[in-house]
């Protein structure tokens, strides 16, 4: 089974001039449950301080809002270039 994602890298292999504007909606919580598995329960904490197993125990309270506040479209999403340097930005 091939997935959305892998279709994208696929993609940017074979047009190698194409830019990818926002990739932001093709994450979902199944695929940061999947990717927050694969990361080994040693791993050093995060900026936020939350561990690995911490992050499994509570993925039903913050998974939402994280998703929340991703752009919905590509409009919405502005190049690293257009970022204020001063500002901390969440991707």
């Amino acid at each position: 089974m091939v997935t959305k994602l892998e279709e994208i890298a696929a993609k940017a292999r074979c047009e190698t001039k194409l830019q990818f504007t926002s990739l932001c909606h093709n994450v979902t919580r199944e695929l940061v449950w999947d990717c927050l598995k694969h990361i080994p329960n040693r791993s050093a904490p995060g900026t936020d301080g939350i561990d690995v197993t911490q992050a499994k125990e509570t993925f039903e309270n913050w998974i939402n809002p994280m998703l929340q506040v991703r752009p919905t479209t590509s409009a919405t999403c502005r190049s690293t270039n257009e970022l204020d340097p001063n500002k901390v930005h969440t991707i």
